[in-house]
């Protein structure tokens, strides 16, 4: 399958920063749900980060008011890359990686758009067998603790990943699962700060939902 196969829509993303001007982000995406079923049913591996989900938005939202100027990124489950195109705009070092390779290739597209494309390093990343090296100063992730058969291996991953007195950053639509998650993580970082944010509804105009970003800080 190819990217001109999704019914892809162009959006822009206007990202706060502190003492600079907003800066706008130019992505495509998946906003269709019920589309992208559609087009990519004979497909064995599920579509889902080809969408633009709102944790993304949000975790996006927060890194764009950050010094991000030399820091090293790890951004995990990238999907169309807005959270990897956002820190490489604030000057990281960007490693994104995924599962799925049509999302690393939207989200390669995402970055040559916003000219991006030195910043951010992309790998095909399976969190079951893939051992980062602990070498992050901040670790990001939006809406990926959704599964809770794969919670082991994602935080053996952050915890691996994050250096002493880094940080790992979860934006999430307060699922079910996520506390589970993140009573484990806690173990190994301490009390996890929280903070709610409403945002539109991707899938339902005219509504919203709560996004809960999550931050932490590895003790040194």
């Amino acid at each position: 399958m190819r990217l001109e196969d999704l019914p892809l829509v162009h959006r822009n993303y206007t990202m706060p920063r502190i003492g600079r001007p907003d800066h706008d982000v130019a992505i495509v995406a998946v906003d269709d749900q019920e589309a992208l079923l559609r087009q990519t049913q004979n497909r064995e591996m599920l579509p889902f980060g080809l969408m633009m989900w709102e944790s993304a938005v949000v975790l996006a939202r927060s890194i764009a008011t950050r010094d991000l100027v030399g820091k090293r990124v790890l951004d995990l489950g990238c999907g169309a890359g807005l959270t990897a195109v956002v820190a490489a705009v604030g000057g990281a070092h960007v490693h994104a990686v995924d599962y799925d390779p049509l999302a690393l290739e939207l989200c390669r597209r995402n970055a040559a758009t916003n000219q991006v494309t030195d910043r951010i390093r992309l790998d095909e990343a399976d969190w079951n067998t893939w051992t980062p090296e602990p070498a992050y100063d901040i670790v990001l992730g939006a809406d990926i603790v959704y599964d809770r058969d794969h919670h082991d291996a994602l935080l053996r991953v952050v915890t691996r990943a994050v250096v002493p007195g880094g940080q790992f950053l979860l934006a999430d639509p307060r699922r079910t699962d996520t506390r589970l998650f993140v009573d484990k993580l806690e173990t190994t970082f301490g009390q996890l700060s929280a903070a709610a944010f409403d945002i539109d509804d991707v899938m339902t105009p005219g509504q919203t939902v709560t996004i809960e970003l999550l931050e932490g800080t590895r003790p040194l």
